[in-house]
């Protein structure tokens, strides 16, 4: 019986991301600010989806266009990786929306995106 695990060239994992960790603390008022903790750093190949734009807006009101970025990352297993985590790609954050393994778990495959 034949194997049709992918296997993946180093090469293709050209991209550096943080995988972070919601959290929150208190500022100087005491009140709760949500803050990103980063785990830690993947070496990713990363495929742009199709994204979509929409007008977004309260009733009544003039809405504002919106664009949508949604991009597929694979990346060596990480443990504890969870869609309540994001991800940061330069200087954008993504919030995963999808998480596959992949070749046994020594791949993930996610699905984030940026609003």
């Amino acid at each position: 019986m034949s194997s049709k695990r992918r296997i993946y060239d180093p090469g293709e994992f050209e991209w550096l991301l943080t995988i972070n960790q919601r959290s929150s603390t208190k500022n100087e008022y005491g009140e709760e600010v949500p803050v990103l903790v980063p785990v830690t750093e993947v070496w990713a190949k990363k495929q742009y989806q199709a994204g979509r734009e929409f007008y977004a807006g309260n009733a009544g009101m003039e809405g504002s266009k919106v664009a949508q970025k949604v991009v597929m990352y694979t990346f060596r297993f990480v443990d504890g990786l969870n869609e309540m985590m994001m991800i940061t790609d330069g200087e954008e954050n993504y919030d995963i929306t999808r998480i596959t393994p992949l070749n046994r778990n020594q791949y993930h495959q996610v699905i984030a995106q940026h609003d």
